[in-house]
């Protein structure tokens, strides 16, 4: 706990520190001299005690901070590993060249080298996957730019993440939708502005052949609560289940194709109302994560 509030409170004056230690100085900003000592560039969070500087360093350089910049360079490892499997169970897209580098360089490595500014050119296919799901969130720009990973990166760097952040389009960011627009039987009445041809949001959830081969491939169970409608209802339950189509923001395309096996995921009415709350869509393991939290604040206070 003691390390998680230390990572948490980690600043630029830190950043500076960071860059002196290791010779970095794309990590130290020359336009300004600490007030205690001439080694960074904000005002110092060292506290007094922590010892004379030497040679540009000391003990409470080599005790406090560098732990902490390695724990959160393995924190920040572990996150990108943990992105490969979530990505591509909501997505569909498996970044499999980025799941070797990540373990061959490691993260840090890794995603320094992802935000090398590159000249103009077409969307990459990890990028599009992230915008037919409407899941920003999963790509590495976002990451970095989490308040505990920043002090890992340049100014420039930042600042480049930034730039592709703000380039996602603004259909594919999440918004609130109205109850009243939320139940799924309802939605196929909504039309995609942009697609080359006009559909239904939810017209592949209601194609018959593509909701067979989801429910071949996942049973007719839902993917969120678990819920079976056999086992609820007996036999006049058989079969029945509703199909949610995970990257809704993908028909826009012309060239789109669906893979019912990946595309779709069976999901309980109520279930699939709920991740329909949100627009794009909320993602499958977003919605078990909400269940399980309110699952365990109404069994605490029983």
């Amino acid at each position: 706990m003691e390390a998680r509030v230390g990572i948490d409170r980690l600043s630029l004056d830190l950043r500076c520190f960071y860059g002196i230690l290791t010779g970095c100085s794309r990590l130290i900003e020359p336009t300004h001299t600490c007030s205690s000592q001439p080694l960074c560039t904000v005002s110092c969070t060292v506290p007094p005690s922590a010892g004379p500087v030497v040679d540009g360093h000391n003990d409470f350089v080599y005790d406090h901070l560098v732990p902490l910049m390695n724990a959160i360079e393995a924190e920040l490892h572990e996150a990108m590993l943990a992105l490969y499997p979530r990505t591509g169970r909501e997505t569909g897209y498996w970044a499999n060249y980025f799941l070797r580098e990540v373990r061959r360089k490691g993260g840090l490595a890794t995603a320094k080298r992802m935000l090398i500014p590159d000249p103009p050119s077409e969307v990459s296919k990890g990028w599009q996957a992230l915008i037919d799901a409407g899941k920003p969130e999963f790509s590495i720009e976002h990451l970095v730019l989490q308040p505990r990973y920043e002090v890992l990166f340049t100014p420039a760097e930042l600042a480049e993440a930034q730039r592709r952040l703000d380039l996602f389009p603004a259909f594919a960011r999440r918004r609130a939708r109205s109850a009243e627009r939320i139940f799924p039987d309802e939605v196929d009445g909504e039309f995609v502005e942009g697609a080359v041809h006009r559909v239904t949001v939810n017209a592949y959830e209601r194609n018959a052949e593509a909701r067979a081969q989801c429910i071949a491939r996942y049973g007719a169970r839902c993917a969120v609560c678990s819920m079976s409608f056999e086992e609820r209802y007996g036999a006049i339950g058989v079969g029945f289940i509703h199909v949610h189509h995970k990257k809704p923001l993908a028909i826009r395309r012309g060239e789109y194709r669906l893979r019912p096996k990946t595309d779709l995921v069976p999901v309980c009415p109520n279930c699939h109302a709920m991740l329909h709350t949100q627009e794009p869509p909320l993602g499958i393991e977003e919605l078990q994560a909400i269940l399980a939290k309110q699952m365990s604040v109404a069994e605490q206070s029983r």
